[in-house]
């Protein structure tokens, strides 16, 4: 401590001789007046005191000197290594009290000019602390490349991919609340293929208390062996200082335990695991996340997360670009949906903090409908899925078709069966082994058949679309027979005879419409029934009606022009009159010539005739009478 201050006067200017030489001697009478103020000012945790002041005025070419003088806690004393004895000299007009105890103070400065003096007003009260406490220190890792800093306890851990190339820097964030932060030093790291000088970083980001100091890139190359544990030191201004410890480990090893079951396919490592669906709704029943605790040779997991993204579906193969990246979340079950002619990626994933990742993935292939565009049309009927039907009169038909597509899933069959059932009263029965047909070949049917034809498209997740169509071969005429009743063979006479035989059960009422039942019926009262050849020029007919009856036969085309010049008609009473009847078990038409006045009638050696029947007769399942039938060329009558 400087010596208590002596023999220097504080007060107002005094008046001063200048001499010159060695000896003293009047010169000329003046002033010196006192500095004007001075300035003190301390850093916290630092026994220094910074003073600053300002000169006092002075006459040309004077030189001046100092005392600085420090009161507080006590008597006052000289400071800045200055006394009456040391003057400080007239610049810079600042210094430095270091050694200052701890306490609050202010100073004055005197300027000497010879014998005269002239002193400051006080300055302002600065305080002094002592900082004997070390700072504190936490560190971080930045721009970190496969790389992870990690709590051990104080110190601190340095996980790294060392199969992997990478990168990091260290931030040691120093904290002093008495002197203040001053550095972070980072000592070299010499172990094979890593890269990091040993380096004291003084400038740093932040303010007092705290500063961060960065250190330059630590760096490896892949297969760089493990460094030796790093001591990093942080210090204050007065060199107080605190270590933290990084202990570097190696970790290659992935996160593990993560599992996913979607739409009941479990997701593998590979990613090949795929399934279809057909309703667009299916869940995710199994979702674990991976799992990773950090520990001393594992880093921790970072994340575990479920992607969802979707790409197009096209004859089965999924697309090569998925998009869409949606992350779903648990517990499962997860009820999921989608549209059809899409495949959708689950894509289950665990990354550790240095990067190291595992995952397992499946697909769900969706195709919501069964295959499309099959056309199929049997004897001029379209085929539709809940089947249509057609009738044939003549025992062949024929078939054009168009095969499935599915370009979704895509197509794995279309195919074309045809099977047949007996006709029973117009209905048909159980229908038999099928056949498969190829191409559209043309198609034969007997009487009393049903003929069903069955296009069907199958796509590769099993979906099916089918259409059909069923030909019923009948009711139609089997048998036309004009028969000689006794008379002249040839010529249309009295007990001659048009018997027509049907394919199926026919209903009466729709050929007469009295008849009722479905049994054997007549008409054979005097007068009722009317058979009629007609004289037409392009070939003489044969026509049937009755009295009080809707009669349905049809028309007889005779096949000649010679069997009468006018009508003839034939009806008559008692045993000469015109009957029909029908035999429901022989299904059998039979009509009976009565006698006629008629004297036009011709005998013709043969014709041909042809019965095109009425359409109104019905068969008792409902269909309709069709086709024609013809005797082929013979004697008729």
């Amino acid at each position: 401590m400087a010596a208590a201050v002596v023999g220097v006067a504080a007060g107002p200017a005094m008046a001063f001789w200048t001499s010159g030489g060695l000896g003293l001697g009047a010169a000329a009478a003046g002033t010196i007046s006192a500095p004007p103020s001075i300035t003190a000012s301390s850093t916290p945790g630092q026994l220094d005191v910074s003073l600053t002041w300002t000169a006092p005025t002075l006459p040309t070419g004077a030189v001046v000197g100092y005392v600085v003088t420090r009161s507080g806690g006590g008597p006052s004393v000289y400071a800045c290594g200055s006394d009456p004895d040391n003057l400080l000299p007239a610049t810079p007009r600042s210094c430095l009290d270091s050694g200052v105890p701890v306490g609050t103070f202010t100073y004055t400065v005197t300027a000497v000019l010879g014998g005269w003096t002239g002193t400051s007003p006080a300055s302002n009260a600065v305080v002094v602390t002592s900082d004997a406490s070390a700072p504190t220190m936490t560190l971080a890792a930045t721009s970190a490349v496969n790389a992870f800093l990690g709590p051990n306890g104080v110190n601190y851990r340095l996980y790294f991919r060392s199969n992997q190339v990478g990168s990091f820097a260290l931030a040691a964030a120093v904290t002093d609340s008495g002197s203040g932060p001053a550095s972070a030093t980072f000592p070299a790291v010499t172990a094979t293929r890593w890269t990091h000088p040993a380096q004291t970083v003084t400038v740093g980001t932040g303010s007092a208390p705290t500063i961060t100091y960065t250190s330059s890139t630590y760096s490896w190359t892949a297969t760089a062996s493990t460094p030796s544990v790093s001591t990093i030191t942080g210090r204050d201004a007065l060199a107080n200082s605190v270590t933290r410890t990084v202990t570097f480990r190696a970790d290659n090893t992935a996160p593990g335990s993560g599992a996913l079951v979607v739409n009941g396919s479990t997701a593998n490592t590979a990613g090949t695991a795929t399934s279809n669906n057909t309703s667009g709704t299916w869940n995710i029943t199994t979702l674990t996340s991976y799992a990773e605790v950090q520990s001393t040779t594992q880093s921790g997991l970072a994340s575990s997360t479920l992607l969802r993204e979707s790409t197009s579906l096209v004859n089965g193969v999924c697309g090569t670009t998925w998009v869409s990246p949606v992350t779903v979340v648990g517990p499962a079950p997860v009820v999921q949906t989608g549209t059809g002619g899409n495949c959708y990626r689950y894509r289950l994933t665990g990354t550790d903090n240095v990067g190291n990742s595992a995952s397992r993935a499946t697909v769900v292939r969706v195709d919501t409908t069964g295959p499309t565009a099959g056309a199929l049309t049997a004897n001029a009927t379209v085929a539709a899925s809940g089947g249509t039907s057609s009738s044939s009169s003549t025992g062949s038909w024929s078939l054009t078709r168009t095969d499935y597509t599915d370009g979704e899933s895509g197509l794995t069959s279309s195919t074309l069966v045809r099977t047949q059932a007996t006709v029973a009263n117009g209905v048909c029965g159980a229908f038999g082994t099928s056949t498969t047909i190829t191409g559209t070949p043309a198609q034969t049917g007997v009487a009393r058949t049903c003929y069903r034809y069955v296009l069907t498209g199958t796509n590769a997740f099993g979906t099916t679309s089918s259409i059909s169509t069923t030909v019923v071969v009948g009711p139609f005429v089997t048998a036309l027979a004009l028969t000689n009743g006794g008379g002249i063979a040839g010529r249309a006479t009295q007990g001659d005879q048009v018997v027509v035989t049907y394919s199926d059960a026919l209903n009466p009422s729709t050929m007469c419409s009295t008849w009722s039942g479905a049994g054997d019926q007549v008409l054979n009262a005097d007068n009722q029934v009317s058979v009629r050849v007609n004289d037409v020029a392009g070939g003489d007919t044969l026509t049937v009606t009755a009295t009080g009856c809707t009669f349905n036969l049809g028309t007889v085309a005779l096949g000649s022009t010679a069997y009468t010049t006018s009508t003839a008609t034939f009806v008559g009473a008692g045993a000469a009159r015109s009957t029909v009847s029908w035999s429901a078990a022989t299904r059998t038409l039979t009509v009976t010539l009565g006698a006629t006045t008629s004297l036009a009638l011709g005998t013709v050696a043969s014709s041909t005739a042809v019965l095109t029947p009425s359409t109104a007769v019905l068969s008792t399942g409902g269909l309709a009478l069709g086709g024609t039938f013809s005797t082929g060329s013979i004697q008729q009558l």
